[in-house]
């Protein structure tokens, strides 16, 4: 599967400020020639107005196979990471949706931390974004990963333990997955 390798916009709130400012400044012109009241049913198109990719931009792309993790920044600098056991894999999942139930429509996915680490416990980072269309996807890649003994995590930005996106998993469900994928918790 290939994801899109991301990084945070640095000019996040200086786009949502021009969007609110150029939406102030037509509602006004329209307020002065009396036509405001045919603009306000339009407010409910700004969402669609905010590009999915208003908080991150793509620096890259990130493939992930039974046999490899390739980093592939455009940069060149091209990164393999074969899953053979000698590096240990933390997949993050950024909690944003939950909190901001509005970020999901915006965002279109689940932006994801994958921590790749070393024999000397050195890590480096790298976000993805999993697109909604390509949640089953990668539900059933990391299924197969879990199943050929790959040594991966799931956690949420909290450290909270996760399996396959999901949190809060009860004592049952957990030594079922335990059993089930040959893992511990």
């Amino acid at each position: 599967m290939k994801f899109n390798l991301v990084e945070k916009r640095k000019t996040f709130y200086f786009r949502i400020f021009s969007i609110v400012f150029v939406f102030v400044v037509v509602f006004g012109g329209a307020a002065l020639y009396g036509i405001a009241g045919f603009l306000i049913p339009l407010l409910i198109l700004i969402p669609l107005l905010i590009s999915p990719n208003l908080f991150y931009t793509k620096i890259g792309s990130v493939e992930i196979n039974e046999k490899q993790i390739a980093i592939v920044p455009n940069s060149g600098d091209r990164a393999n990471f074969p899953l053979d056991g000698s590096f240990k894999f933390n997949f993050i999942y950024d909690s944003q949706r939950s909190n901001d139930n509005w970020k999901k429509y915006v965002v279109g996915g689940i932006a994801v931390v994958i921590q790749v680490e070393d024999e000397n416990k050195k890590y480096e980072e790298y976000k993805i974004i999993v697109k909604s269309s390509e949640r089953l996807q990668f539900i059933k890649l990391m299924k197969s990963l879990y199943k050929s003994g790959i040594p991966i995590s799931e956690k949420d930005d909290l450290g909270a333990k996760c399996f396959l996106f999901q949190s809060n998993l009860k004592y049952d469900q957990i030594q079922e997955i335990k059993r089930e994928y040959n893992i511990s918790w």
